[in-house]
């Protein structure tokens, strides 16, 4: 197993507005709030949203699928590895202005670096946002803006 890896387990779920977080795609894809579900129990290239909303990821770099999860499979991401969402085809009406809830289940192995769970950034550049999990064992959530 590679040293320059990240583990992301089971599901990366965001939500417009804060709600509750259930383990199961059926039970989050009622849920009018819901606007992303990876729950990487299987992929190929593409990682299937299961939101119902159609965002699916594209892999790119080496993902892997890991059988065993958090609850049930996983993706391990090689470092520079992601998921490309193309966040600018994402509709207006799914993008959180008032607040978001984010839950993923990460497993970070002996990396030497830090690694986002994900990345959004203005269209214009002013400001970037990112929650990353660092080769220490500890999370930060950090928001970047222009000064």
């Amino acid at each position: 197993m590679s040293k320059n890896t990240l583990c992301v387990v089971v599901s990366m779920v965001l939500l417009g507005l804060a709600g509750q977080v259930s383990r199961a795609a059926a039970d989050l894809s009622g849920d009018p709030a819901l606007i992303i579900y990876y729950s990487f129990d299987e992929f190929t290239d593409i990682v299937p949203d299961e939101s119902g909303k159609g965002y699916d990821g594209q892999v790119n770099g080496e993902v892997t699928f890991e059988a065993e999860g958090m609850h049930d499979g996983a993706a391990k991401f090689a470092s520079q590895s992601f998921l490309d969402l193309d966040g600018p085809e994402v509709a207006d009406e799914d993008i959180p202005t008032t607040g978001i809830t984010l839950a993923a289940w990460v497993k970070c192995e002996d990396t030497g670096g830090d690694h986002a769970i994900f990345n959004a950034r203005s269209t214009d550049s002013t400001w970037l946002v990112h929650p990353e999990v660092k080769s220490g064992g500890n999370f930060r959530w950090l928001l970047r803006t222009a000064g």
